[in-house]
């Protein structure tokens, strides 16, 4: 069977064989279908075991909701495209999808759909229930065909998307990249829907799922198939690069008609996401199709008809394959399910906005050093109340109702109902930099100005947070600049404990009159006294902590017990002591900084051989943020950064493209906000701005600020809020207030909110989205009614609408909005329920309520008259004793089925017959199996077979490199080893070993045998049992019969590499298999042929592959021996070895117990690798 794809003119087909991954253990359940009886008196017991058998999982109900599209369509071969239920435990509950269960060989599930519109937010948008409510139901007969305009979404229709969240629930852990099949892509090739392309890609280093497909990326393996008349646009397995990968954006190709699928935003469609054709497509403009500028009707929509710049109807899919086994559900306990922990971060919509500020400044610079809001912080006023402040360079502010208040570079908010605090009348003559915290109702303001409530106080001051009057008790303090040449200016206030610390530009401060100045330049420190009396304490400058510094500071951010003292800026010295741009001071006059930042540019001319005395302005940095165990730093170039305090070495950094110096990190519980003029691309665990596609892991979209994990350094899209300014100057202050709301200040002019886009000039509000989970159920009855088990409960009061799961066994079966639910009977079934609200958050579950068990019906007892025996009947000497027999089973309308035989009641033909004395029944073989056909293992593990370790595949001429498509004469020609397998290069238990010296190039294993097949056994299928180490792929007779862990689905070229490295222990334990169908085989010699290949990590090491195979001859399913009572390998693990496969001795005398795998109906039992070796 030779793994081939392509499209002839209607349809749309690959061979399933291609991706041979099925694990020998669920290989026959797979294959059959199973039915599920029909609860019965016999059967009740039984029936949570047939539940759990991989045929009943197929998606058409809740309950039966399947682990994948793909788990539906084995449990059903005849399954229709439509809507599927789905559930794996990274849901809530099951759900429904659309499922494409017709191309190439199906178990596809669409996850978005449009023309143009389309976003790269995680959230996606739209109502994802249409990729599915207007499909054709699973059973329904829809098929996939060309000609049909297949969507069920109107063309102009914004485009539906799932949510990065939901998508990640679908594959369950399975990373993207790790997808066997890629994405598929299926877009309209004409404007009225008829005619469709095919397109897959794999795409590379992406750990978990992104929307952000206009993002450099690395792809792979691009499968392009199209209708014949579009056929010189196909592509099968193209390789722009050596390694089988390219830097791209997606399918840029050569820009050349429908071979091109690029994700585009376009200036002249108006700025709209979609995926766009290349130069001179042949897109039909007949006339007797909707115009590329019918934006209602058109699936390919252009404003200005130009092909190259449209966009393309297209429907996006993933394959998933996973089952029942892959979830691990295991038994919940008598106590339940806890509730959900979803982690508190904002909602990702902008909360409506009551305030802006002006959109032009109050100093009347335009520079990127004066945006509107670059300080955010609360205060508490000690009375139950609170106050966020706002500082930066702004005019004024205006309401949502119109009103325009004359308050300018400072402002004062309500953090519960957002209002403008209108009794907080502080002034300053300047922009504010930064804003405080400070205890005792005190707020510490910092910036550009000079006068403060007309009173002179140059760029520091300290106010009452409910007045902004003067405090008092700093009313002497001041800062001083005594360089001419600087513009003094307080930039950073950070508050630890019982200390103040200010950054900036400037050379001295002062405490008062009579304690006088210091020297401490650009950094200093003040110690807060003792209140007394509710009267502030005296502050003064900590003249046992000062430093110097030879540039600005920007962020200052002190441990807990302000034993370090993390700075970043300008300077490259401290004390006289090298300190580029950052810097961890432990002590007073400390001479330079151990800690060695590493930047993500070195531009031409840097001076990195005495940056010490570095003039080049390069590699500054804004902001720094201790964290607990780690501290976080963000500047140029687009670089943000995690180091380890203890080493001062980074754990974590992440690049943005285009665009995209961090400006400002803030933390608040175990979460980091990142802000930045960043609004295109993140690209996690980069750390060089040039190519940061290299190292990256995923690739997020970011619109000027992100969340992090603090200690992990991850970035959290599920937080993923769309913001933008009108001059590219970005967010430089964000603040989380006590009421959970994130606030970002800078250079905003629109916001994405909660009912649409808004002008939220200045700054942005961000509430705290719901993570609380609402309360637990009570008293919840299962009780045994009409063969149903009903179960109900008391209703949860919450602050939001609430529904209900109900939990069976190991999950979730259903949900209601009511607090009853009844389902068929099932004996011992546990049953529990729990809570759940509008945001998907879950309570803690009831305690189990277990179902009854049915009662054993009793047969009724019906008095017959005795009958004249039939003289040629054959009775059952036994039935007369049984005492639950009936003589007649309908005699009585009452009477409730047995699980008990009944004995037929003889017919009278006689008034006076001879009554033969019973027969014996025919005597019946103690073995019944020894009589069946059995499996045949014609070709053992470690055999002996022909092999070569090179980087180039042998016989080229004759075209291995092309799939197999070669007979024995021509590869019997090369020079072959003999070596019995497993058969190896590298580390593992192998019973012949290839040593190959270090080279760039990877080596991969090939290898053939042959084996005699009787013309029995050529007339059965044959099912080869091998592992793939990394990759590997199987043909026979000169065919391509299957292939493991590949990251190609085209020509085998000696470039292929594996999609992940495995270690060869891990490979042998993990068996896959292929089926070679009889069509295939004939009667005497067959050839095996084997390829194994590295993966992309044993590049410049020595590779480490192996293998290993056994060839079975499969018995005839209807042959197979019928199982015995008490047989099943879960009650009699060792059965299996009291019946092993007859092992075809002619051809195989070699084959020892020691040296095989033993196979029985489907399920694989390794032999120890040592008791296989000689």
């Amino acid at each position: 069977m030779k793994a081939h794809l392509g499209m002839t003119g209607s349809g749309f087909s690959r061979s399933a064989i291609t991706r041979s991954t099925l694990c020998l253990s669920i290989a026959t359940a797979l294959a059959l279908p199973v039915a599920i009886p029909a609860i019965t008196p016999s059967t009740a017991v039984e029936q949570t075991a047939e539940k759990r058998d991989s045929a009943f999982y197929n998606g058409t109900t809740s309950e039966r909701a399947a682990a994948s599209c793909w788990e539906a369509k084995q449990a059903n071969p005849e399954a229709k495209s439509g809507a599927y239920w789905l559930y794996t435990p990274s849901m809530s509950q099951p759900t429904q999808f659309y499922c494409d269960q017709e191309t190439d060989g199906g178990g596809w599930v669409k996850i978005g759909e449009g023309r143009d519109g389309w976003t790269e937010n995680y959230e996606g948008q739209g109502d994802t229930s249409q990729l599915y409510s207007d499909a054709a139901p699973a059973s329904s007969g829809m098929t996939l065909e060309q000609g049909k305009a297949l969507s069920s979404l109107p063309a102009a229709k914004t485009p539906i998307q799932l949510s990065g969240t939901t998508i990640s629930q679908l594959l369950n852990g399975t990373r993207p990249d790790q997808l066997p099949d890629g994405y598929r892509f299926r877009r309209a090739l004409n404007t009225s829907g008829t005619k469709w392309q095919e397109a897959t890609v794999d795409r590379r280093q992406t750990s978990e799922w992104t929307w952000a497909l206009r993002s450099s990326a690395v792809w792979s393996n691009t499968t392009i198939t199209n209708p014949d008349e579009f056929s010189s646009y196909n592509e099968n397995g193209r390789r722009d690069w050596p390694d089988g990968t390219w830097e791209d954006h997606i399918l840029r190709g050569q820009n050349n008609g429908f071979k091109t699928l690029m994700f585009d935003e376009l200036a002249s469609q108006d700025y709209r996401m979609g995926f766009r054709y290349g130069a001179n497509s042949p897109i039909s403009q007949d006339g007797s199709e909707p115009a590329i500028t019918d934006a209602r009707n058109s699936y390919i929509y252009g404003k200005e008809s130009n092909g190259e710049a449209s966009f393309g109807y297209t429907q996006m899919f993933l394959r998933p394959k996973l089952t029942q086994n892959d979830l691990n559900l295991g038994a919940i306990p008598d106590s339940g399910t806890p509730a959900s922990a979803r982690r508190a971060l904002p909602n990702s919509r902008s909360a409506d906005w009551r305030w802006r500020t002006s959109a032009r400044t109050a100093s009347g610079k335009t520079g990127e050093m004066n945006t509107y809001v670059e300080a955010i912080t609360e205060v508490d006023h000690g009375n139950g109340t609170s106050s966020v402040f706002i500082g930066g360079d702004f005019e004024y502010l205006e309401s949502s109702t119109g009103e325009r208040v004359a308050q300018s570079n400072i402002a004062a908010f309500d953090p519960v109902t957002g209002e403008l605090r209108r009794n907080f009348k502080l002034t300053v003559d300047g922009q504010v930099k930064a804003v405080e915290a400070l205890p005792n109702n005190r707020l510490a303001v910092g910036g550009n100005f000079k006068l403060v409530n007309g009173e002179k106080h140059e760029s520091f001051v300290v106010v009452d947070a409910t007045t902004g009057e003067v405090a008092p008790e700093w009313a002497q303090v001041k800062v001083e600049d005594r360089i001419r040449t600087e513009v003094m200016t307080v930039k950073t206030i950070h508050r630890q404990g019982d200390y103040v610390y200010i950054g900036g530009t400037f050379t001295h401060i002062y405490e008062s009159e009579k304690a006088g100045e210091a020297y401490s330049r650009n950094i200093a420190r003040f110690k807060l006294g003792e209140p007394s009396n509710g009267v502030p304490g005296i502050v003064s400058i900590d003249r046992n902590w000062r430093q110097v510094f030879n540039g600005t500071v920007n962020g200052i951010s002190a441990s807990a017990d302000n034993s370090h003292v993390y700075v970043a800026g300008y300077f490259t010295w401290l004390n006289g002591g090298l300190a580029y741009r950052v810097a961890d001071i432990t002590q007073h006059m400390q001479k330079g900084s151990p800690w060695a930042y590493q930047q993500s540019e070195i531009p031409a001319g840097a001076n990195v051989s005495d940056l010490r005395n570095e003039t080049k302005i390069w590699g500054f940095q804004f902001d720094v943020q201790d964290a607990g165990t780690g501290v976080w730093v963000g500047g140029t170039e687009h670089l943000i950064s995690r180091y380890d305090k203890a080493s001062l070495t980074p754990t974590y950094t992440a690049i943005t493209r285009d665009g995209g110096d961090f400006q400002d990190l803030h933390l608040h519980g175990n979460t980091i906000y990142g802000a930045c003029h960043c609004g295109d691309f993140l690209y996690q665990d980069s750390r060089n701005k040039r190519t940061p596609v290299g190292g990256s892991s995923v690739i997020h979209s970011v619109k000027l600020v992100a969340a992090f994990d603090k200690d992990s350094g991850k970035m959290l899209p599920e937080f993923s809020p769309a913001i933008k300014g009108d001059h590219g100057f970005g967010i430089w202050e964000s603040f989380v207030d006590s009421k959970g709301t994130l606030w970002v200040g800078g250079d905003i002019h629109r916001s994405l909110g909660v009912h649409g886009t808004q002008d939220t000039v200045g700054f942005a509000r961000f509430e705290a989205r719901d993570v609380a989970p609402p309360p637990t159920p009570q008293n919840l009855k299962v009780e045994l009614k009409d063969d149903k088990d009903v179960l109900t409960w008391d209703a949860v009061q919450d602050t939001g609408s609430v529904r209900y799961q109900i939990l069976r066994d190991d999950r979730v079966i259903a949900s209601t909005s009511g607090t009853k639910f009844e389902i068929d009977h099932t004996d011992n079934a546990r049953y529990f329920v729990r809570a759940v609200d509008s945001s998907d958050n879950y309570s803690a579950s009831t305690p189990v309520q277990v179902a009854p068990v049915r009662p054993t019906p009793t047969p009724t007892e019906t008095a017959t008259e005795t009958p004249t025996a039939d003289p040629t009947a054959s009775v059952d000497p036994t039935a007369a004793a049984d005492p639950t027999a009936s003589a007649d089973p309908s005699a009585s309308a009452s009477a409730t089925p047995s699980a008990e035989a009944t004995t037929e009641a003889p017919k009278v033909q006689d008034p006076d017959p001879k009554v033969e004395e019973p027969k014996p029944a025919d005597p019946k073989p103690e073995n019944p199996k020894e009589e069946a056909a059995k499996d045949q293992i014609v070709l053992p593990y470690a055999s002996d077979w022909k092999y070569m370790v090179s980087t180039q595949a042998p016989n080229r001429k004759y075209g291995w490199k092309y799939n197999f498509h070669f007979s024995l004469e021509d590869i019997a020609q090369e020079a072959w080893q003999t070596g019995k397998t497993p058969i190896g290069v590298g580390t593992g238990n192998l019973n012949t070993s290839v040593k190959v010296p270090l080279v760039r190039s990877r080596h991969n294993i090939y290898a053939y045998t042959t084996i005699q097949l009787t013309r029995e056994q050529a007339s059965r299928d044959l099912v080869l049992t091998t592992y793939a180490d990394d990759a590997i792929a199987v043909g026979v007779n000169g065919e391509e019969v299957g292939r493991s862990n590949f990251d190609t689905r085209g020509k085998l070229w000696n470039s292929a590499i594996a999609s992940s490295s495995i270690d060869t222990a891990t490979a042998q334990k993990t068996p896959v298999t292929f089926t070679v169908p009889a069509s295939q085989l004939k009667a005497g010699e067959n050839l095996i042929a084997v390829e194994v290949h590295p993966g992309i990590s044993r590049r410049n090491v020595r590779p480490n592959v192996s293998f290993d195979l056994q060839a079975t001859s499969k018995a005839p399913v209807a042959e197979q021996p019928a199982e015995k009572e008490g047989d099943k390998e879960a009650d009699a693990p060792a059965a299996h070895e009291a019946e092993q496969p007859v092992v075809d001795n002619a051809n195989n005398a070699a084959a020892g117990q020691g040296e095989r795998r033993i196979v029985n109906n489907g399920v694989g039992t390794r032999v120890p690798m040592q008791s296989r070796r000689n």
